[in-house]
């Protein structure tokens, strides 16, 4: 496999993982060329610049004229190289042009999303035109399957061993205390907190805006307002004795950086593996899923709140073998399975296998691959009020929703699941699991029994959804509800397609190749008001990938043909609705029957 690899273009924030990941795809890969994107950007920059101040040429040193510059000379050594897939890290500086001039000369692209969630918009919107997508948010992974992206994955950050690593430091590196990184609102808000207990310890607070703090006053002695290189990270991680591991939270200022739904960073971070391969202990806090990668209070140790980050500074501290022990547990399993190494093996075998697809014809696959059913739908997870007391989740997967419900505090969850292996998974988080196809399966579930009932992208899988929602809504409570997601077949790349003589089936998204029945707004509403169902919302989810520009000029083509119902140019933006509705009631069927 021939591989060109096209770093980031953003020195100052990714230039260390660009060197991480080009330096390992070279003692990985016999044929890998590297294009230095940041480079030619620079160069074109310092161009531009000299042509604005010294002949007068006005927008020479604009950012597009760059990007154009650099992706044409790009494409030229794509045409000379000729390699079977072309990797980017980032990808704002990969133009769709550029895409679509590679898709034409069957060039496989992939992208590795390091920002998500606090990028995950603008990463869905530069997925468009990727074959595959890596994205270091296990969470964000459905995200991309529903905006039709043909093939997400799950792929964490890791660590290069070559800078992380243990070795002794000199005195101004060492604390008892550290943390590096910027102060966000929710770490403000935490050393705020601790603060009396950290003045009386020799701690470092390392990185930008720590000057926010409310108590700056008693702390500044102990803070370096600035950020440092990796290099510096490392000295300082093996010169603490305890390195705290504090989540980003999403927030307003995360929301208006690219994540407007506000959605939370569960997979580790990578500050994570950097400070176990320097074999040095840490404190994470609580709100990271580490399950899979590090086992809990053995490998790495958790805080929940304030009262319990004390006691377990306080304990490690004072019990240096209990801290050398698990931070050598750490190590062992970072080094054994966290490495950049490690990680760009689990790409490169994903790309081999994509790339023998797509040269055997073979994209579209009906069986579904593991990843598949361990999504979890942030937009019904939110919709689940904490104080349910009953769920029936219908096509559970491997029950990571119903473990979220749960933590959120309802009571009970049931699930069914058509795929054996994923229902055994679930069975683990849920509090019962019936295994079977829905449409044929013998519940004995009672009248009333769930509160609430979830159908995640599941009705338009089966052959006659309308009976299985008449028949389901007799195990709804009285004021229970109904809450569906629905893919939206007149979303506007299935249009544009549809008109271009293509209706291609994909793995996963609105041409999902298991699919069986097609929706529209307007037939998502009868399905429900057929079926004895009231709609309580109906809530449009958009990709983000679609050009508001492309659909504009596009409906007003239709409109001058007098083609366009009311609500199309709105529906069109749409890939997936979620709805929720209620058991409808006498005047509610008659208002339908009307209707």
């Amino acid at each position: 496999m021939k591989i060109l690899y096209v770093n980031s273009g953003l020195v100052a924030v990714h230039g260390p993982l660009d060197y991480y990941i080009a330096t390992t795809l070279k003692q990985l890969v016999p044929d890998v060329t590297v294009f230095d994107l940041t480079t030619q950007l620079l160069y074109y920059k310092q161009a531009g610049e000299l042509l604005e101040r010294h002949h007068q040429i006005p927008g020479s040193d604009s950012n597009f004229i760059r990007q154009q510059a650099a992706a044409n000379l790009l494409f030229e050594v794509v045409t000379r190289q000729k390699p079977d897939v072309v990797l980017t890290m980032h990808g704002m500086n990969f133009s769709p042009e550029l895409r679509k001039a590679l898709q034409g000369m069957g060039i496989r692209t992939a992208l590795w999303a390091v920002d998500d969630p606090y990028e995950v918009q603008q990463s869905l919107a530069q997925a468009n035109g990727f074959d595959l997508v890596f994205t270091v948010e296990k969470d964000a992974v459905p995200l991309y399957l529903m905006a039709d992206v043909k093939e997400a994955y799950h792929l964490p950050l890791g660590v290069y061993p070559g800078v992380f690593k243990k070795e002794e430091v000199p005195p101004e590196y060492r604390s008892d205390i550290c943390f590096i990184g910027s102060a966000f609102y929710n770490r403000l808000e935490l050393i705020d907190e601790v603060a009396e207990y950290l003045v009386e310890k020799k701690t470092l607070l390392i990185g930008q805006w720590w000057d926010k703090l409310g108590k700056f006053q008693i702390l500044k002695g102990k803070i370096r307002n600035q950020m440092v290189p990796p290099v510096e990270a490392a000295r300082f991680y093996n010169g603490a004795k305890i390195n705290l591991n504090l989540s980003r939270a999403s927030n307003a200022y995360n929301r208006a950086e690219g994540n407007t739904f506000g959605w939370q960073a569960t997979s580790p971070n990578n500050r994570t593996f950097e400070i176990a391969a320097c074999q040095a202990f840490q404190l994470v806090d609580a709100s990271r899923d580490l399950t899979g990668f590090y086992k809990e209070e053995q490998e790495v140790v958790t805080f929940s709140g304030t009262a319990d980050l004390i006691q377990k500074m306080e304990f490690y501290l004072s019990h240096p073998e209990e801290r050398e022990a698990v931070a050598q547990r750490a190590y062992q399993r970072t080094i054994n399975e966290h490495t950049y190494e490690e990680r760009l093996k689990t790409l490169l075998n994903t790309l081999e296998k994509s790339l023998g697809a797509s040269k055997k014809g073979a994209l579209v696959v009906t069986d579904k691959p593991d990843r598949y059913y361990e999504g979890v739908n942030p937009y019904i997870l939110s919709l689940v009020p904490s104080n349910v007391q009953r769920v029936l989740d219908v096509g559970c997967g491997s029950g990571l929703l119903g473990k979220e419900l749960k933590a959120k505090g309802v009571a009970h969850v049931t699930g069914i699941e058509i795929n054996p292996e994923a229902a055994n998974r679930a069975k683990v988080h849920l509090d019962r699991v019936l295994v079977g196809d829905v449409e044929k399966l013998e519940v004995d579930f009672s009248e009333g029994e769930f509160d609430w009932i979830i159908f995640g992208d599941v009705l338009e899988h089966l052959r006659d959804p309308w009976q299985l929602l008449n028949r389901y809504r007799r195990y709804l409570s009285p004021a229970g509800q109904v809450v569906a997601s629905i893919p939206n077949v007149a979303y506007f790349e299935v249009i544009k397609g549809l008109l271009g003589g293509q209706w291609n089936y994909t793995q996963a998204g609105v041409l999902d190749a298991t699919h069986l029945r097609f929706f529209t707004l307007l037939e998502i509403k009868k399905l429900f008001s057929w079926t004895g169902y009231k709609i309580v919302s109906a809530h449009g989810i958009q990709s983000g990938i679609v050009s508001s520009e492309e659909v504009d000029s596009f409906v007003r083509a239709l409109r001058s043909l007098g083609l366009l119902n009311a609500g199309f140019a709105e529906e069109t933006f749409i890939i997936q609705y979620l709805v929720v509705a209620s058991p409808a009631d006498a005047d509610d069927l008659q208002e339908a029957a009307g209707s």
